[in-house]
């Protein structure tokens, strides 16, 4: 299986080529990584400086040529669906489905979290891991996996004061891009094994998109694909010019 992986949720974006293994979706229980199952071909990235929806077309028509490969010889799309930047969502899942339609591919989506956690090596059993992605507002996104890398919870916005809290309740790992924020809530005792320069980026997107399909997880049309948004856009519609009540009168 020869799928694209598709990144955007955050500053930065990145297109990644990858194949899979035979055997996918055969269900073969609760797979937790993709080491074994998954080939990265390729990869290209965009700096936070480049544009989203339009950059990203041209990333990946870069990576296609480069790699010998068209849209006819794709089989599925991933894409990192959020949480995030809520324009860099957008115009992800956006471009996903106009490929998607057009190139009649089926959609795997995954969350920030899963590739985040997806791409990392983490050599520690015994140590649950909290990913933290920063949120505004002063808090993050948090979500526990187990040491093999289950959920455990689900994404929430948190206080980091109460994400470090939790945390030094055990012995954990902590990535994201919103650990420094709940690390400066820990004590001297915190036994909380941060792991520095953890990146979210279209190769992690790829595991775990493999994972889900290890699992047995099916891909579905691109026009299903939406965003995932853990709290609402700061931007609301405008207020139209005439209240409605007067309109009404008008009308009348």
């Amino acid at each position: 299986m020869l799928g694209l992986a598709i990144d955007s949720a955050d500053r930065s974006a990145s297109a990644a080529l990858w194949r899979s293994s035979s055997g996918l979706g055969d269900g073969i229980g609760q797979v937790t990584r993709a080491d074994g199952a998954i080939e990265l071909i390729g990869q290209e990235s965009l700096g936070p400086e480049s544009g989203k929806a339009d950059q990203l077309i041209s990333a990946i028509e870069r990576l296609l040529q480069h790699k010998g490969a068209r849209y006819a010889d794709l089989e599925i799309i991933a894409i990192n669906r959020g949480p995030g930047s809520f324009t860099g969502i957008r115009s992800g899942v956006a471009l996903v489905r106009g490929l998607a339609l057009a190139a009649e591919l089926p959609v795997l989506a995954v969350t920030s979290h899963e590739a985040l956690a997806a791409s990392l090596d983490i050599d520690a059993p015994d140590r649950p891991l909290m990913v933290a992605l920063d949120a505004r507002r002063g808090e993050v996104y948090a979500q526990a996996f187990s040491a093999d890398g289950c959920p455990l919870s689900e994404i929430a916005a948190r206080a980091p004061a109460v994400v470090a809290a939790e945390l030094e309740g055990g012995r954990w790992c902590l990535a994201g891009s919103g650990s420094g924020l709940v690390t400066r809530g820990f004590s001297n005792t915190a036994d909380v094994r941060s792991i520095e320069a953890a990146t979210i980026d279209a190769a992690g997107v790829a595991r775990a998109a493999v994972v889900r399909l290890l699992r047995g997880e099916k891909p579905f049309p691109g026009s299903e694909l939406k965003p995932l948004y853990v709290r609402e856009p700061d931007a609301v519609p405008p207020s139209p010019l005439i209240p409605t009540a007067a309109i009404s009168e008008v009308r009348a």
